[in-house]
């Protein structure tokens, strides 16, 4: 498969780096590894297109920041419904 190498290279070069970024962010040390391990998963299933971009490693971590987000308004919503 074309693009292997490339991607097993922004992994290992960034995947430690996003994770300290979404720790920062998020707090948690393990949440942030499964976040990061997503977004690598969703950039795989893209990686024709992003292969392409000029900055790959960008499109990861606005993946894995969104991840996030979304995960904080889940929590925010149900935060929010239960009763006092």
């Amino acid at each position: 498969m074309a693009g292997v190498e490339e991607f097993t290279d922004l992994y290992e070069h960034s995947r430690e780096r996003l994770a300290g970024q979404l720790y920062a962010l998020t707090g948690d040390e393990h949440g942030a590894l499964d976040l990061v391990q997503e977004a690598f998963v969703r950039t795989w299933a893209k990686w024709d297109r992003v292969a392409g971009y000029d900055d790959p490693e960008a499109f990861v971590r606005r993946v894995a920041f969104n991840l996030a987000k979304n995960q904080w308004r889940r929590v925010k919503r149900t935060l929010l419904r239960s009763s006092p």
